[in-house]
């Protein structure tokens, strides 16, 4: 049974579904609002055994019939069936409990991603990005308008973003968010004297963005004409749905791909979506990877039918079950 963790309203994991369903294989989806139980626990010289209990479809299943874990987003949503909100010490017994059942889905069953990717460090990855011999944007985190000032007057443009992918807010001086926002002069010259820590870029031109989705050692290149239209100009994820960007494929040159297979290997991730820019110069800019990032656009408007090689990918690497 291929086991799938996922988010109840992610599109590309049921397009994904419907090629198992194609194949015949027998799958199970947990969806983070999914409330599992563990009924049983053991570890033993041969095997292990560890019984869940799905509240939301009122089923119980064993870890040990898993022939393949599939880390789409979200959270496998463990609790004990006792009440122990304030009880400190055996939130941690409970907590040590979650990390084993994450441990044996990466470790004991083959797999494709993991929960632990979520909190990738997108500082961590510029610097890596950087060590790997890819260009990337000028970049500061500030708490000063001095020291923002300063780093503007060595900028064209200037955009911010927030350090954590998963952030999204509109309070504030800016725009915290993880679309890249322009940050406009006078915008700078109201600011107050000091502000909590904001990561600001250089803005790169672009000729295409690139958005590439990689499965190990294989990358999907697609090129977005974003530069076209205003409202999508500083960053294709603010969608104009009324009028699409134009996407083709994109063929990226050895030397890129063995930079980014090389950062991906340092981050140990298997499988993701990353953003570049390709300039009007011809330099390849690297922006920053999410190892959950959407693919469905890519997918549908190049061929490159992503959702079908996740299928095959999983299925050529299942294993064989004792359940």
């Amino acid at each position: 049974m291929i086991l799938i963790c996922s988010d109840i309203a992610d599109e590309s994991t049921n397009h994904v579904i419907d090629w198992l369903k194609f194949y015949k294989r027998k799958y199970l989806r947990i969806n983070t609002n999914d409330h599992l139980v563990i009924k049983s626990l053991s570890i033993n010289n041969n095997e292990q055994d560890i019984i869940l209990y799905n509240h939301s479809t009122q089923s119980t299943f064993n870890l040990r019939s898993v022939s393949f874990f599939w880390y789409r987003r979200g959270d496998i949503n463990i609790q004990l069936d006792k009440d122990i909100n304030y009880m400190d010490y055996l939130k941690s017994e409970e907590q040590k409990l979650k990390e084993y059942i994450h441990y044996y889905l990466v470790h004991k069953i083959p797999s494709l991603g993991n929960f632990y990717d979520n909190n990738i460090n997108k500082l961590i990855v510029l610097d890596k990005a950087a060590e790997a011999g890819l260009d990337i944007p000028q970049t500061m985190v500030t708490e000063n308008k001095l020291q923002l000032t300063l780093f503007r007057e060595q900028t064209a443009e200037l955009i911010t973003k927030s350090i954590d992918n998963n952030i999204s807010s509109n309070k504030g001086d800016y725009q915290t968010s993880f679309l890249a926002t322009k940050i406009k002069d006078e915008e700078i010259a109201a600011a107050d004297p000091d502000f909590f820590y904001t990561l600001f870029q250089g803005y790169e031109p672009k000729a295409v963005e690139l958005r590439i989705f990689f499965l190990k050692e294989r990358f999907y290149t697609a090129a977005i004409a974003s530069q076209l239209d205003e409202k999508t100009a500083t960053d294709y994820r603010n969608y104009n749905y009324a009028k699409p960007n134009r996407i083709t494929t994109f063929q990226l040159p050895d030397i890129i791909k063995n930079k980014l297979l090389w950062l991906n290997q340092q981050l140990r991730l298997t499988s993701g979506s990353i953003d570049m820019i390709l300039t009007p110069t011809n330099r390849y800019v690297f922006l920053e990877i999410n190892p959950v990032g959407q693919f469905g656009q890519i997918s549908k408007n190049t061929n490159y039918d992503i959702e079908k090689v996740i299928a095959d990918y999983i299925i050529t690497n299942e294993k064989k079950t004792s359940v």
